[in-house]
C-alpha cells in the first residue's frame, strides 16, 4: 500500500485506520527541522481523538519568546503533561550537550519510562527520534522496543531526512512520506 496523500491528518487516518488491511503499520514523517512534523502529529492527535482512537506516545512542541525559538518541551500525548526538554546551550555541564541545545537528562528520563510502560494503542505518535537515539544510543531510546512490539493500528514517527535511511534498515515494514519545506510568507 502506497502511503495515503498527507494532505490532512484526517486523510491520514481514513486512509490507514477506516479501510480494513494489516495491524501495526509505521508511517516515518520526514522532514527538515521547521518542517512541520510536530504540528502535523498534534493535528494528527487532534483528528484521532475526534474519531475517537486512543492515542499515545510523546511530541516535542518547541517553546518560543520575542527573540524566538528558546526551548523544546517534551508533551506526553495520552495525559497532557508538559516538561521542558530542552534550552539554548549554556554550558553548565548539568545537562546532555547536542549542538545548539542542551536536553535535561531527568526529562529523557521520564519519556523513557513513559514509553517503557506504554500498552497497545490505535495511534502511535513519536515526535522525533533523531539522531540522539540512532547514532549515539542515547535520549529516547525505549522508543525502538515500543515501535518494535507494533501494539498499535498505525505509528507515525518523525525522522530527519538524513536519518531516513537507518530508519528503514530497521524498520523495513515502514512506509515514509516527506513534509514539502515550509514556504515562507511573503
Amino acid at each position: 500500500m502506497q502511503p495515503p496523500a498527507l494532505n490532512q491528518p484526517v486523510d491520514l487516518l481514513s486512509a490507514w485506520m477506516d479501510h480494513p488491511g494489516p495491524f501495526a503499520r509505521l508511517l516515518l514523517l520526514n522532514g527538515q527541522s521547521g518542517s512541520g512534523k510536530t504540528h502535523f502529529c498534534l493535528a494528527l492527535v487532534d483528528a484521532a481523538r475526534s474519531k475517537g482512537l486512543e492515542v499515545a506516545g510523546l511530541v516535542s512542541p518547541a517553546v518560543f519568546s520575542a527573540a524566538g525559538k528558546i526551548g523544546i518541551d517534551l508533551l506526553d500525548i495520552k495525559t497532557g503533561r508538559q516538561r521542558n526538554l530542552a534550552r539554548r546551550r549554556q554550558s553548565t555541564g548539568k545537562w546532555l550537550a547536542v549542538g545548539d541545545w542542551e536536553l535535561d537528562p531527568r526529562v529523557l528520563a521520564w519519556g523513557n519510562r513513559l514509553l517503557g510502560s506504554a500498552g497497545a494503542c490505535d495511534l502511535l505518535i513519536l515526535d522525533e527520534m533523531g539522531p540522539l537515539e540512532f547514532t549515539a544510543g542515547s535520549g529516547l531510546t525505549n522508543a525502538f522496543a515500543l515501535i518494535e512490539a507494533r501494539r498499535y493500528r498505525l505509528a507515525c514517527v518523525g525522522i530527519r531526512p538524513a536519518l531516513l535511511p537507518d530508519a528503514l534498515a530497521r524498520w523495513p515494514w515502514a512506509q515514509s512520506y516527506a513534509l514539502p519545506a515550509r514556504q515562507e510568507a511573503a
